[in-house]
């Protein structure tokens, strides 16, 4: 009995690490959206790169990316991506314009 109260008792902490975790990372998404600054949390540059990839398609034929569209790039795609990020009432928002610089 008192093995599964002791289980049942880390179980539960890791639950709570893990909400204070995503409690702290919430947490640092508001504060840096305050200062313009988007967190990996919430777009990977994976994820950019993916959606870039799903947009080629559409763009202009004149128009080409300024990297190839492999992971060994992911890093660069926040270097030359332009975030807007704020708060507006309770919503998050972000805006991003790629390859601006």
């Amino acid at each position: 009995m008192m093995l599964t109260v002791n289980r049942h008792s880390m179980q539960q902490n890791r639950a709570i690490d893990e909400c204070r975790r995503e409690y702290e990372i919430l947490i640092d998404v508001i504060m840096n959206s305050q200062k313009g600054v988007l967190q990996p949390q919430i777009i990977t540059p994976a994820q950019i790169m993916k959606y870039m990839k799903a947009s080629q398609a559409d763009m202009p034929p004149e128009l080409s990316l300024p990297l190839p569209m492999s992971a060994a790039y992911h890093h660069l795609v926040l270097r030359i991506t332009d975030y807007d990020v704020f708060l507006k009432e309770f919503f998050f928002v972000h805006n991003s314009t790629a390859f601006n610089k």
